[in-house]
């Protein structure tokens, strides 16, 4: 025991992510002003990153640093560095076995404050059956698993440390050592709670108190111990429902299907499709033109009619014009008329959208949920467009 607890002295928890329960998400999930972060974060991004990275990564590691830009960046080039070092993206089939032995799980649920609850239960690992990089497979799919909904992303994990039936055989201080300094601080996870259930007596006097004193100060305070053995004293933390049979709860969980699922991570949480447009032009809510909408001949008409000299000087001499008023009085053509300008909606079906954009005449307009100006049918003349793009970019 004594070789024990001077191993675990040399642990390191600092760079672990620890959530704050009085501190709320600085943005909410999917608003413009999050958007806003989301491309100020792809100016920082390596090159690889930049080609690389999805969108799914990028929002869960701007939410799981707190919004903290450069941080956040750091946190895209770590995470992809961790996911091809344990070969997530093709992983070996004895992932599956290892979280079919319940080591760690992610049943689903979430505590009182949102937070993902996670299931460690150390007495059925077995030091020296696998490698260290075998079990941070196991703990990062799981995050990968808990990290996919918004709330969990930006509250962070509950870690219910069930000790029950532990004992000194299953203790690996070079297991913590590797996941608390190569693992955990390489992931998006912010940690609000550990919840260190039943401890066994030589565990919770010998073992806990030198590991008290090598975690950090804000990890330390997250910790609470229950020594109890019914299962009833975490409900103050999480509710039952949110919880497995196994620890007093009455949430369904299939072990199996969980396990297989789990297994076989999609690679679309990390990866960017192979042809995807650049982070600035995907998260871009004010775009004039959405790629994603329009397709094929109707975004090459598109292109062309914007890159087209003649055109462009066609406009010029309507660059004073009053923005043309329809039957509303509200600066839109009617809907009579509406063929006779460019117009194109850039939420509406592509058939309507090519419908409107046939004649270069007139002043063009865009018509788009996201901008107020736009949505109050200002013509988009070249000098007010100049206006707009120097606001909205391009």
């Amino acid at each position: 025991m004594d070789s024990l607890t001077s191993r675990l002295r040399g642990v390191d928890t600092s760079a672990v992510e620890a959530g704050d329960d009085q501190e709320a998400p600085l943005f909410v999930a999917g608003s413009p002003e999050e958007a806003e972060q989301l491309r100020a974060l792809d100016e920082l991004l390596s090159p690889e990153a930049r080609t690389r990275a999805s969108e799914s990564l990028c929002r869960m590691c701007l939410r799981g640093r707190k919004y903290d830009l450069p941080r956040a960046a750091a946190l895209v080039d770590a995470m992809l560095a961790l996911i091809d070092e344990l070969g997530l993206s093709d992983p070996p089939r004895t992932l599956e076995d290892d979280l079919a032995s319940m080591k760690l799980v992610v049943p689903g649920g979430s505590d009182f404050e949102g937070r993902k609850v996670c299931w460690l239960r150390l007495r059925n690992h077995q030091p020296g059956h696998g490698t260290l990089q075998d079990f941070g497979r196991v703990v990062v799919a799981n995050m990968l698993y808990a990290m996919r909904g918004e709330e969990a992303q930006q509250r962070g994990i509950v870690m219910v440390n069930d000790m029950t039936g532990l004992s000194r055989k299953n203790l690996d201080p070079g297991l913590f050592k590797y996941v608390t300094g190569s693992i955990l601080p390489r992931l998006p996870v912010r940690v609000g709670r550990i919840l260190i259930f039943n401890p066994p007596f030589i565990v919770g006097r010998v073992v806990l108190p030198v590991v008290l004193s090598v975690v950090s100060k804000k990890l330390r305070a997250r910790i609470v111990v229950v020594n109890s053995s019914n299962p009833q004293q975490l409900h103050k933390y999480i509710a039952p429902t949110s919880l497995p049979p196994d620890l007093g709860g009455s949430m369904p969980f299939d072990l199996a299907t969980w396990s297989k699922h789990v297994a076989h991570p999609d690679s679309s949480l990390w990866e960017a499709p192979a042809e995807a447009p650049s982070l600035d032009k995907k998260w871009s809510s004010r775009a004039f033109f959405s790629e994603q909408l329009m397709h094929g001949r109707e975004a090459a008409h598109l292109q062309a009619m914007n890159s087209d000299p003649a055109l462009v000087a066609s406009a010029e001499g309507a660059a004073d014009d009053e923005p043309p008023t329809g039957a509303g009085g509200n600066g839109l053509p009617s809907l009579e008329k509406k063929s006779s300008s460019r117009v194109c909606f850039s939420d509406q079906p592509m058939e309507a959208a090519h419908a409107n954009t046939i004649r270069a005449g007139a002043p063009r307009q865009v018509l788009s949920n996201s901008s107020s100006e736009l949505n109050a049918g200002i013509a988009l003349t070249p000098s007010r467009l100049e206006v707009l793009r120097a606001r909205y970019g391009d």
